[in-house]
């Protein structure tokens, strides 16, 4: 019984350190993180952790498919910086960071399958940021109705 156990316990801590591993190899991992240390100056991302996985459920604004970021929902969070950490996350095809305090260009030719951009109420100023116009993949919304 004694041996069971600590088979058991042997088999139960080498499955948690080679999920620790998988996480912290991931480069969406690092990249979420990186993002947050760039640009969430409130602690708005706070269910951001380096104990959990992004796609576990428990990252606010993150959502997976397959196993990959696939939607960034970060709406109204106060975040300030459009960090170049955001492109290692090829699998998106989501990004919404609308009602944030965003000044910097976002390269947006790292999401070839992106499909929705929502950036609104932000401080951007200036051209559009590059490969804005590589994105075949976006769907644009209709036209709003001029008011009579």
């Amino acid at each position: 019984m004694a041996m069971a156990m600590a088979v058991m316990r042997l088999y139960v801590t080498i499955l948690v350190f080679s999920l620790l591993h998988l996480s912290l190899s991931n480069p969406e991992f690092s990249a979420l993180l990186d993002f947050k240390s760039d640009s969430d100056q409130f602690n708005s991302l706070s269910s951001w952790s380096d104990s959990t996985h992004p796609c576990s459920g428990s990252w606010l604004g993150v959502s997976c498919s397959h196993g990959r970021v696939a939607h960034l929902v970060l709406d109204g969070l106060n975040l300030t910086v459009s960090s170049r950490a955001l492109a290692r996350l090829s699998r998106l095809w989501l990004l919404s960071l609308n009602h944030n305090r965003l000044s910097s260009a976002i390269n947006l030719s790292s999401w070839p399958n992106l499909k929705h951009l929502y950036l609104s109420n932000n401080r951007f100023v200036g051209e559009f940021p590059p490969g804005v116009f590589n994105l075949r993949r976006i769907h644009y919304p209709p036209p709003c109705p001029l008011p009579q």
